[in-house]
């Protein structure tokens, strides 16, 4: 492949080889590719429905300084993973490094991803999962997002995690992980987790889990509680003698669920801080053993309930007047908890969680995933971070940048296009073909991608020249 100039900021800067990227378009593609993955390796999935025959498991992926990527071609919303009732659609047990982004996934038996050890540093980003409940057995346990003992650095972030059909089990979380280890759970809505009676919780870390950072998240309607920090599982799991040690829950906010919109339960060194609780069913309580526990700055629903004896630091809460008054809030009816400009309160209370968290990888952090992309000589990864970042919105200096450099790709993309085009207008299709799967691999995302992969399809059906 013949090497191709480039500009980074302004600057001209020759391009590396452009990393092994493939767009899948079929179930066999994407059976193929996730079975292949590895180091510096995209799978981008074209738009459409992938009807699973079975799970996929990944046990290798991607490295520190060449992760890997599954992710939908057009962004959310295009991609639809049906994983037809396996237990999962994918099993990461060993795979790492590795960022899940932009799928929607339904039909598992009881999880749409699950993380096994020894897995780390796994990013599932911008999704939607919902109804991965098919299973028949409904005392198994049934969580979208599932982590196993020892699961390490995995970041679930951004994403939608809902029950639409009605479910009858009653072992069931949205997110939920057994000796999870420095796990991250940001910027997800979890909605209408409803199991059996008086089941179903939102986010669930227990069993031994230590430094679980729980932030930023909307938690809405589940049938039971809405953040569980802790639980009744096995400690030894995580080789602890408390369900859960360290980490935070902060800034979420939880509403409308059955019981208590959080509860700790024996945990040791862990934080409460700057929640937003409203019209839960329940105090938010504080279970069995509380260790060097700190719950601050907290708007409460109910009063905090110290059971079984336990104690805990409390400090700057403070409690509505009943669970259902919204008189301090933008607008509780659509999920909008930010303070009121005449709220009595003071502004460090509570969440600043609005209803529409902003997406990770917009704003400065996309731009800087989408400059580094570009110092690799990977145009797809940066035309799609590029276009990430200005979609959000946000500083107007940032988003015209964002949109320049997408532009300046888009014309790149139309130089090879216009070459592939020459090749084609004077009968050598080989090579017209040849010019295209380079340009549909480097420029994957990108307008003049799609004409190159019309024009691959209607050459292959061409009948060659008669000499």
């Amino acid at each position: 492949m013949r090497p191709l100039l480039f500009f980074f900021l302004g600057s001209a800067a020759a391009l590396a080889t452009p990393s092994p990227d493939v767009t899948v378009s079929d179930v066999k593609g994407l059976l193929s590719a996730v079975a292949s993955i590895g180091p510096g390796k995209t799978i981008l999935l074209a738009p459409g429905t992938y009807v699973l025959p079975n799970r996929m498991p990944i046990t290798n992926a991607g490295t520190s300084s060449a992760p890997a990527l599954i992710a939908s071609l057009r962004g959310p919303g295009t991609v639809v993973i049906d994983a037809n009732g396996a237990e999962e659609a994918f099993l990461v047990n060993g795979g790492s490094f590795l960022r899940f982004e932009g799928l929607t996934i339904t039909g598992g038996a009881c999880h749409a991803i699950k993380v096994d050890p020894p897995s780390t540093d796994v990013v599932i980003i911008n999704n939607r999962f919902y109804d991965n409940t098919r299973t028949p057995m409904l005392n198994n346990q049934v969580s979208a997002v599932k982590g196993d003992p020892g699961a390490a650095r995995v970041t679930v972030e951004n994403n939608i995690v809902e029950q639409i059909a009605s479910f009858g089990g009653d072992n069931f979380q949205g997110i939920d992980c057994n000796a999870g280890v420095d796990w991250i759970v940001r910027g997800n809505t979890v909605r209408d987790i409803r199991g059996a009676s008086l089941s179903g919780s939102g986010i669930q870390f227990k069993s031994g889990s230590t430094g679980t950072v729980i932030e930023n998240n909307l938690v809405l309607r589940c049938g039971l509680n809405g953040i569980v920090y802790g639980g009744f599982g096995n400690p030894a799991w995580g080789k602890q003698k408390h369900e859960h040690v360290g980490g935070v829950v902060r800034n979420n906010v939880v509403a409308e669920c059955a019981d208590a919109g959080i509860t700790c339960i024996n945990t040791s060194d862990g934080k409460v801080v700057n929640n937003t609780l409203y019209n839960n069913g329940h105090n938010p309580d504080v279970r069995i053993v509380a260790r060097n526990l700190e719950f601050r700055n907290n708007i409460l629903d109910w009063p905090i309930e110290f059971r079984d004896g336990t104690t805990g630091a409390k400090l700057n809460n403070v409690v509505l007047r009943k669970p259902s008054d919204a008189n301090w809030f933008v607008n509780a009816a659509a999920a909008d908890f930010r303070l009121r400009s005449d709220a009595p309160l003071a502004p460090d209370l509570g969440a600043t969680l609005s209803k529409k968290p902003a997406r990770s990888g917009g704003g400065r952090a996309g731009l800087k995933l989408a400059h580094e992309a570009l110092a690799r000589g990977d145009l797809a990864k940066a035309y799609r971070h590029f276009e990430s970042a200005a979609g959000e919105g946000g500083e107007e200096e940032l988003v015209a940048q964002a949109r320049e450099n997408m532009k300046k790709i888009e014309q790149a993309a139309l130089g090879r296009l216009k070459e592939a085009q020459a090749l084609e207008a004077i009968g050598e299709n080989v090579d017209a073909i040849s010019a295209y799967q380079d340009l549909l691999r480097e420029f994957a995302g990108v307008p003049a991608a799609q004409e190159a992969k019309l024009r691959i399809e209607s050459l292959k059906k061409t009948p060659p020249a008669k000499k």
